[in-house]
């Protein structure tokens, strides 16, 4: 749970999730790709408390096969990641963003068989999400108080092993020093009942959910320098029976 004093980009968060996702769980490319998401921000202007966001990338940017050439394809094996949001700010100062994005590529099916045995093909991998983000509450002064946001996702589960996500937490702001914040989250991930099947019938026993329990601080130290430590208890991790629940501690300098 990244934590920071300024307003998070929903769409931003988002985008960041879902190519961790597509891409098996790295979302750091070493090569460009095509995105246009800045020209479509500025032709979806904002009405009042309403705001629009949306966004175009290249599903798979450069060539997986030649890391020394970049190239850009749009056809249906590697496909156009889409991705539209509105978000709506009541007076108190709650925003809910509202997304959903469609994946253009091509993707087998995680249960279902054609009749020579082989995975079917499907086109609608596709999500929707909503979050709710709280203004800063019990206020103390400008710089201390508490924000809340809670989060639910889906995806297409004939496609996606994870079919549903819900999340939230709470963020204290000013807990020892107005440069410092305290963070606690609960995030919970489900498989998809086809996926589930497709496993049992193999004979792999599978969880239906893992849960993510989250503890964080974060102190900057000077404008250009912020301290972070997190403290994870991941119980059902992969949703392996096999596996123990474990902790996590990580460490960084942003």
């Amino acid at each position: 749970m990244p934590l920071d004093t300024e307003e998070p980009d929903g769409l931003q968060q988002v985008l960041g999730l879902i190519v961790h996702r597509l891409a098996g769980g790295c979302c750091l490319f070493h090569q460009r790709g095509v995105a246009l998401r800045d020209f479509v921000d500025r032709a979806l202007k904002s009405a009042g408390p309403w705001s629009f966001q949306a966004a175009v990338l290249d599903g798979v940017p450069g060539d997986p096969d030649d890391s020394d050439r970049n190239t850009i394809k749009l056809s249906s094996d590697e496909g156009a990641l889409l991705i539209g949001q509105a978000s709506y700010r009541v007076d108190m100062g709650v925003r809910v963003n509202a997304g959903y994005w469609r994946y253009t590529a091509e993707f087998d099916d995680v249960a279902s068989m054609d009749a020579t045995g082989e995975p079917r093909i499907r086109d609608d991998n596709a999500g929707a999400y909503v979050s709710i983000e709280s203004p800063m509450l019990f206020t103390r002064g400008q710089d201390r108080g508490i924000n809340l946001f809670a989060r639910f996702g889906a995806a297409e589960s004939r496609i996606n092993p994870i079919a549903r996500y819900i999340g939230g937490g709470a963020v204290y702001t000013g807990l020892f020093s107005p440069r410092d914040q305290a963070g606690i989250a609960l995030a919970i991930a489900e498989l998809g009942m086809p996926f589930r099947r497709a496993e049992a019938s193999s004979g792999v026993a599978t969880d239906a959910r893992e849960y993510n329990y989250e503890l964080t601080y974060r102190l900057e130290v000077t404008d250009w320098l912020a301290l972070q430590s997190d403290v994870q208890y991941i119980e059902n991790p992969g949703m392996d029976p096999a596996l123990p629940a474990g902790w996590t501690l990580d460490c960084a300098s942003r």
